[in-house]
């Protein structure tokens, strides 16, 4: 499975952009941006996650892998959790 950052990275370098670049575009910290792709952060808040999808022009259903969650998996955890801010 493809885990949250993974999925952020690919679309991110589709676009051509830095992580700064995403971060000014969606209007988060160029921190959050840096950690969630090398999973260094856990959590993000349901805000962050959806500007961060919608500069991107994704869902965040697509960012969390809403879909790929009913592929079989190694049991691994895939990436952040989503919560409230």
């Amino acid at each position: 499975m493809t885990t949250f950052g993974e999925r952020l990275a690919g679309k991110r370098r589709e676009k051509g952009w830095s992580q700064r670049e995403l971060a000014r575009h969606a209007g988060v910290s160029h921190t959050i941006v840096a950690d969630v792709e090398k999973g260094a952060r856990h959590s993000i808040g349901t805000e962050a996650a959806k500007k961060l999808a919608r500069a991107l022009g994704v869902s965040v259903d697509y960012l969390i892998g809403t879909f790929e969650d009913d592929e079989p998996g190694d049991g691994k955890p895939t990436g952040v959790a989503l919560v409230s801010a």
